[in-house]
């Protein structure tokens, strides 16, 4: 559900009631998984700012720049993918880096009241809520809030959030970053491009804010997708290729070993050409 904001429009009142009852069990279920996982404390986090954050060191690696993943995918059926792919792969560090399109004013955006966007699901599935503290807001314009100890505990709404069989331990697990997208910025007639260039500045450093959490924390697979093109009217194109410019730069080369781009079209409802054919066309396939 990858749209930022709280997306309430055109949903029947009997499914909002269906997803508050499934924010109020993930809040009591989240309470009890943290007495199975104790040490591991679900509610830790760190707040970020882009200027406590000099530019990373470039990495010099032989190997070859992974290639971008565009998977009309939820965001967290696409770390759950990455997390398994990852164990079998023995990496260092298992846990995917999730960008999570945060509401800037309200921890978890719509959540708990029956709102159906990108931010709102990753509450409902997994243990993300319990680590966004209420003094982190309002969300700093260049600042975030990286939460290291997600776990989710249900699968997407297209299989009727069920709960995860597996024992706590075996969950899947990642990582997730906070951060809230510019709201219904200025674009051109189309609405594809910024109007402002420090619009599109500002989204950059965004972006970058993110790629270093990521980095200075060991990530090497990331799970992004289209930031702010939901009801934040983000222009998809310049938001893909903004995207692509910025893992190109200098600091992010060569620093991944996955980069997915999990962009779920599930009724075209913010743009009627769809958010993943754009992103598809744009970024699939790209080496960075």
């Amino acid at each position: 559900m990858n749209r930022s904001g709280s997306g309430n429009s055109g949903l029947p009142e009997a499914l909002r009631d269906v997803l508050r009852a499934t924010a109020r069990e993930t809040q009591l279920l989240v309470r009890c998984l943290q007495d199975d996982v104790s040490p591991v404390n679900l509610a830790s986090s760190q707040r970020y700012h882009l200027s406590d954050l000099g530019g990373l060191a470039p990495v010099h690696s032989p190997r070859t720049a992974p290639r971008i993943e565009v998977c009309n995918l939820d965001t967290l059926d696409a770390a759950t993918n990455l997390w398994r792919w990852a164990w079998e792969k023995g990496l260092r560090n298992t846990r995917p880096f999730v960008l999570n399109f945060a509401n800037a004013n309200h921890r978890g955006g719509g959540w708990l009241n029956g709102a159906l966007a990108q931010e709102e699901e990753l509450c409902r599935r997994s243990s993300l809520a319990c680590s966004l503290e209420h003094q982190a807001y309002p969300l700093r314009r260049r600042g975030g809030i990286y939460s290291p100890n997600v776990y989710t505990i249900r699968e997407s709404l297209a299989r009727n959030h069920e709960l995860m069989r597996q024992p706590a331990a075996d969950l899947p697990k990642c990582s997730v970053f906070t951060v809230a997208a510019i709201k219904k910025p200025r674009t051109t007639q189309a609405g594809r491009f910024f109007s402002l260039q420090q619009d599109r500045s500002l989204t950059k450093d965004k972006m970058r804010l993110a790629l270093r959490v990521a980095a200075i924390n060991h990530h090497e697979m990331l799970v992004l997708g289209a930031f702010g093109c939901g009801v934040f009217s983000n222009p998809p194109d310049d938001i893909a290729y903004c995207w692509l410019e910025v893992l190109r730069e200098r600091e992010f080369a060569n620093r991944w070993k996955a980069v997915a781009f999990a962009v779920y079209d599930r009724s075209h409802a913010y743009n009627p050409h769809g958010n993943f054919e754009i992103f598809n066309r744009i970024l699939h396939g790209q080496q960075v």
